[in-house]
């Protein structure tokens, strides 16, 4: 205690090691990433190759609506629907992968109006293909 009887307050830090760069979300089967208004993706996490089966490079060059299954009536709507910047709550939607099949998922979404990016979070339902 200090003279004035108000006590000392002792910090200790413990160390943590240290992450290589990059290595957010590496090790998660949420699949997390980042789309421009334009609809392509910013950033992806692992997890969009393990899931899909395409590479990074081919996901980056794929815009979102491309993902979406033929059998989807309007896949430019359901993507607009999702990067909407207002109404960004929790929505449902396959996703094509690479074999053909399709796998759902339910996605948590936010907008960033500095960035003009959607922050995505999408996690597989019930891990079973929808579809061929």
């Amino acid at each position: 205690m200090r003279r004035d009887d108000t006590p000392i307050l002792i910090s200790v830090a413990t160390p943590v090691a240290p992450r290589k760069a990059g290595s957010f979300g590496n090790s998660t089967t949420v699949l997390l990433g980042s789309v421009g208004a334009d609809g392509k993706f910013k950033f992806l996490n692992p997890a969009w190759e393990k899931a899909l089966g395409y590479g990074s490079e081919e996901l980056r060059a794929l815009p979102l609506r491309e993902l979406v299954p033929a059998e989807v009536l309007d896949a430019v709507a359901v993507v607009k629907q999702f990067l909407d910047a207002v109404n960004h709550g929790p929505m449902e939607f396959d996703l094509r992968c690479k074999d053909g099949t399709n796998k759902r998922f339910l996605w948590h979404r936010r907008f960033d109006p500095e960035l003009q990016r959607m922050f995505i979070a999408g996690e597989e339902i019930d891990g079973q293909a929808t579809g061929e």
